[in-house]
């Protein structure tokens, strides 16, 4: 399978499990810094969602470097 279509499914992935995520809860991905991340932000406005991404220097969690990504509150949340 293509390189391209691998980050498709998985972008896919993330972007419905954001959608079981209630808004204001987060996820941490060690490691990264926030442009590496940047490629969730088009696909989860797309889905209705707000998206917010930070780079933490240490994590008040698991005490390393890496990304904080909230679910925000967005038109999908409006029913």
């Amino acid at each position: 399978m293509p390189q391209g279509r691998t980050a498709d499914a998985q972008t896919r992935t993330l972007v419905e499990k954001m959608k079981w995520m209630k808004p204001g809860q987060s996820f941490f991905v060690e490691g990264v810094t926030a442009s590496d991340m940047t490629f969730l932000r088009r696909p989860v406005l797309k889905a209705g969602m707000g998206i917010r991404i930070v780079e933490v220097e240490c994590d008040e969690i698991y005490h390393s470097h890496g990304v904080r990504v909230w679910r925000e509150e967005g038109d999908y949340d409006v029913l």
